[in-house]
């Protein structure tokens, strides 16, 4: 079962996918699906990744568990007040570093 949809696309969005289904040989519809389907897809697939990535590092050893000590040491204390972040005058660090070394070329 199919549903019908309406989609305000931008112009050289439209143009781009008309392109591609021609270069393709299918119908603008049947790009749009596939290329929604690939986005959707690429959603999921960073958190896998991660997953895969992690338990290979574990397993050579590069991530090690914290120690009692080091949570102690570094996790907060929920009972602990909040220190409130400084609040400095001036321009961002950001723009004080471009400014100093130039806008890109």
């Amino acid at each position: 079962m199919a549903i019908e949809l309406t989609v305000r696309l931008p112009i050289e969005l439209h143009r781009r996918l008309e392109r591609r289904a021609k270069e393709k040989g299918q119908s603008l519809d049947q790009v749009l699906l596939e290329e929604l389907e690939k986005g959707l897809e690429m959603e999921a697939k960073p958190a896998i990744e991660r997953g895969h990535v992690l338990e290979a590092l574990r397993s050579t050893g590069l991530i090690q568990p914290l120690s009692p000590e080091l949570v102690r040491r570094y996790v907060p204390d929920p009972d602990c007040p909040r220190q409130k972040p400084l609040k400095i005058p001036g321009k961002p660090l950001s723009e004080v570093i471009i400014e100093q070394r130039g806008k890109r070329q």
